[in-house]
């Protein structure tokens, strides 16, 4: 009697005739179809095609080594093709790769781990795969929401962001949403992502903000020092032709950061410059120039 429990892909073991043959030997049979590294390589390594092959090996647990005891190869209807065997004092012992079939038969045959978690971790999705999957159906929802939803158009990164990480563990459980909840709760991702994301849109836009304002504040300071330097140094009448106050400015610049707004005031002074009649002209930058002071 057999019970064949799948490994990873295309391979079995039978875990019903697993037995221990030394004192630290076990020897167990492994089934390999089409799909499988083990089935590929003997079809191309002997030229032939097979349905099947049956493999006996033989894990020494405390070397950590592993030879071939036996191989039967069997056509698509079930007759065997070849077979062959091996005595134990005949076999090539061959170190166990860390990473492979062996290894994992290794883990099993030491109850290092169990067949459901093996079994558990063939049945996922490839990490880098959902990782992708769930963007990119992020990105999409977040296109549809922002058609309704205004502020998702201004930051579209941090939406993109939490629905990619809500939704991941959907796509790495292949959509087996009773295996999934048991390691994830999608309520709680969503809230821990939202509130993560919104706590740093709200430090950006703080920065942003507070940065702004300094910014402004500075040129607003330097409009008056240089609206002070045209009335009182340079003679004009209040308010002073735009072209001195801007002089002035861009000679005496400390801090380039100071005058990010520079091209306002000469924005100014140009739509200004349409008024023909000194009057008209005078209260223009007048009026603008009070619009900065109280501001």
């Amino acid at each position: 009697m057999t019970d064949w429990r799948k490994i990873e892909i295309g391979t079995y073991i039978d875990i019903e005739n697993m037995e221990q043959i030394g004192e630290n030997i076990f020897e167990c049979w492994i089934k390999s179809e089409k799909g499988s590294y083990v089935f590929e390589n003997t079809q191309r390594k002997y030229n032939i095609k097979i349905g099947y092959q049956l493999c006996k090996y033989l894990i020494n647990c405390s070397s950590r080594e592993f030879a071939i005891k036996g191989i039967i190869l069997y056509s698509k209807d079930g007759q065997i093709i070849e077979q062959g065997n091996l005595n134990i004092m005949e076999v090539e012992w061959t170190q166990i790769p860390p990473d492979s079939l062996v290894n994992n038969i290794l883990d099993i045959v030491t109850g290092k781990i169990s067949y459901t978690d093996l079994q558990n971790e063939n049945n996922l999705m490839n990490p880098h795969g959902s990782f992708w999957l769930s963007v990119i159906i992020g990105f999409i929802i977040t296109l549809i929401l922002g058609i309704f939803i205004w502020r998702i158009k201004v930051d579209p990164f941090f939406t993109l962001t939490t629905i990619a990480y809500t939704i991941h563990p959907l796509f790495r459980y292949k959509f087996n949403y009773k295996e999934m909840k048991l390691k994830h709760n999608l309520l709680r991702r969503f809230i821990i992502m939202g509130l993560t994301m919104h706590c740093l849109f709200m430090f950006g836009f703080y920065t942003n903000t507070t940065t702004y304002n300094n910014i402004y504040q500075n040129f607003v300071t330097n409009i008056q020092e240089g609206r002070y330097y045209c009335t009182k140094i340079a003679k004009y009448n209040d308010p002073p032709p735009l072209s001195c106050i801007i002089n002035y400015i861009e000679n005496n610049r400390y801090d380039e950061s100071k005058y990010k707004m520079l091209n306002k005031l000469k924005n100014i002074e140009q739509e200004c410059h349409k008024y023909y009649s000194t009057s008209e002209y005078t209260n223009c930058i007048g009026k603008n120039l009070q619009n900065f002071d109280n501001k």
